[in-house]
């Protein structure tokens, strides 16, 4: 028969610079004559009867849980085993005790995307042109911006093909529904890769996926401009400038494809709108 008894006076703790408190407990684990040198024994004792594990709860402090069991073998004897249980406000990471990887929640880290961009209007709303009415092109006028970066990590059961599959269906695409509380059209899933590891003589695939959340949207608008537009006639002839020499930087045309008055601009230009990706449910995958 196994017994165990606490040593209450090797109980102790302490409070660190970073506001960690940790609370150290002291067992002594009697096989009682049953001849063992393997911690293995003790350690299954420890979990199995004395109910200690990685993430057990302190009886006394809710807010502390186990973090480290350590077991020595107790001097001079082979049946007598010393355990120490630390326990820490640092809550434990029950993912690193669990037996299945797979059955570990979701992990997701937030970061941001810089990127730059042409400021074809100000924080008032107020057209970036010059004194002519005319865009800054040479250099053009620039700008910082940041875009919201997702990522999560999931342990998943899926054979090589499957995560092949995965990639293939949901890399470059945007979002079909609401995926993380944002409207379609304004997520795209920017990369999906996959790390084949093994635990317990079973092998799970560490899928990590990164999204980007732009609120802008992810489709192309750009200016409808061009150095030809379209006669009377339905011919592409050069646009010519005021001293009817053929221009040589984009000029803006309206929706019939003929240049726009110089008079009307900028306000006359528009865009056009393409939509460069494919979408799918990005929801399916059950991340969130």
């Amino acid at each position: 028969m196994t017994t165990h008894v606490e040593n209450f006076a090797a109980r102790g703790g302490n409070k660190n610079d970073q506001g960690e408190i940790t609370d150290q407990r002291e067992f002594r684990v009697d096989f009682e004559g049953t001849k063992t040198n393997s911690g293995v024994d003790c350690l299954n004792y420890v979990v199995g009867t004395i109910g200690i594990d990685i993430g057990t709860a302190h009886p006394d402090e809710a807010l502390m849980t186990c973090v480290d069991i350590s077991f020595i073998q107790w001097p001079g004897t082979n049946d007598q085993w010393k355990v120490g249980v630390k326990y820490s406000t640092n809550q434990a990471d029950p993912d690193q005790s669990n037996s299945d990887p797979t059955t570990n929640g979701v992990k997701k880290d937030w970061s941001t995307v810089k990127f730059e961009e042409v400021m074809e209007e100000d924080v008032n709303g107020d057209a970036v042109v010059n004194t002519a009415n005319e865009p800054f092109s040479d250099p053009p006028v620039m700008r910082t911006r940041s875009i919201i970066k997702w990522t999560y990590v999931r342990n998943e059961t899926l054979t090589d093909a499957a995560v092949d599959a995965v990639i293939e269906a949901y890399v470059n695409k945007i979002n079909s529904a609401v995926f993380n509380g944002k409207a379609l059209d304004l997520v795209y899933c920017e990369d999906i890769s996959g790390r084949r590891e093994w635990k317990n003589g079973s092998s799970y695939v560490v899928m990590t996926y990164v999204f980007l959340y732009d609120a802008n949207g992810f489709y192309a608008e750009p200016l409808n401009a061009g150095l030809r537009e379209l006669n009377d006639a339905g011919d592409l002839v050069r646009i010519v400038d005021d001293n009817n020499e053929p221009v040589t930087t984009m000029y803006p045309l309206d929706a019939a494809g003929k240049a726009i008055p110089k008079g009307d601009l900028p306000g006359a230009a528009i865009t056009d709108l393409f939509w460069p990706y494919e979408s799918a449910n990005f929801a399916a995958l059950g991340l969130v």
